[in-house]
């Protein structure tokens, strides 16, 4: 669902007593498009309490249970063939998202012919409930020669959920020509086929959540990976939103009030003879724009 960032008790703190919840997810849009995140900055929560998925995602795909599930660990979920791929190992699988008393997020463990493991499930689910992907957010980056430290774009991070790790082709200063150095890489494919990813132990993971820095435990028999994938949970909590971001919002919300015909920032607006002039062709002033800037996507560096 759309982003939304001002609360209906917000609305009178904030200036736009009057604002309608169409209005406040426009302007949530338009905030989403000028800092470059498309999954917008606020994190629902599961039932426990804990960051749970993107309130501003929408599942890329779904799962109806074939079969009620209990709580406990490497729970096998029958599923059809599309499903079951290599690349499904790692991802976030939000379950019962429709009930906030049995929310949670998963990890696909394994996958097989005609199932997909989940490394623990928390609450009983019955036959027929939702089991959703694609609701959290996903980075997928190369890792310094021999080093184990990375770093994502989305910040600030507040839960890594999943991670994966795999080897990949040595980088042209470590190879001699077009020969393959012998590594862990070299040694998969013997056996043909790309590199497979592998689970990382997440309580092993040390996040930072202002730089998006990640400390990674090391892989197979100590060796560093080649690169990374993490599943993560950034933003904040739709309750502790910071106030310049409600501030940004509300001032849209007011220009769209103010305008609802006209997009962008008018300077002369003349009833006889029709004449708008605007200062640019955005809703976004200087103002605004200043507030909306340290929730920019920064570029990976």
């Amino acid at each position: 669902m759309p982003s939304s960032y001002l609360l209906s008790a917000d609305y009178s703190t904030f200036g736009v007593p009057n604002a309608t919840a169409a209005q406040v997810q426009q302007a949530s849009a338009i905030v989403d498009a000028a800092i470059g995140r498309p999954e917008g900055l606020a994190w629902a929560a599961g039932a426990d309490g804990s960051p749970c998925y993107m309130a501003g995602l929408d599942p890329t795909g779904s799962l109806a249970l074939p079969a009620s599930i209990a709580p406990g660990a490497n729970v096998a979920v029958a599923a059809p063939a599309y499903i079951c791929r290599p690349d499904m190992l790692g991802q976030v699988v939000v379950l019962d998202r429709a009930d906030i008393t049995k929310t949670e997020a998963a990890v696909i463990s394994a996958v097989g012919a005609a199932s997909i493991t989940l490394d623990k499930v928390t609450y009983a689910h019955a036959q027929g409930s939702f089991a959703e992907w694609g609701l959290v957010i996903t980075e997928e980056r190369p890792l310094p020669a021999k080093r184990t430290i990375g770093r994502i774009m989305r910040t600030p991070v507040v839960r890594v959920i999943s991670a994966l790790g795999r080897y990949g082709q040595l980088r042209r200063s470590q190879s001699v020509g077009m020969a393959q150095g012998f590594n862990l890489l070299a040694i998969s494919q013997t056996f043909g086929g790309p590199p497979p990813w592998t689970l990382m132990d997440c309580s092993q993971i040390s996040a930072s959540p202002t730089t998006g820095e990640l400390w990674l435990p090391q892989g197979i028999y100590g060796v560093s990976w080649s690169e990374f994938k993490a599943n993560f949970v950034c933003g904040y909590n739709q309750t502790t939103l910071p106030s310049q971001l409600r501030t940004a919002c509300a001032k849209i919300v007011a220009q769209l009030q103010t305008f609802p015909e006209i997009s962008g920032n008018v300077r002369l607006y003349k009833a006889g003879d029709t004449e708008v002039q605007r200062f640019t062709d955005s809703v976004l002033d200087a103002e605004t724009k200043a507030y909306l800037d340290p929730f920019r996507l920064r570029a990976f560096v």
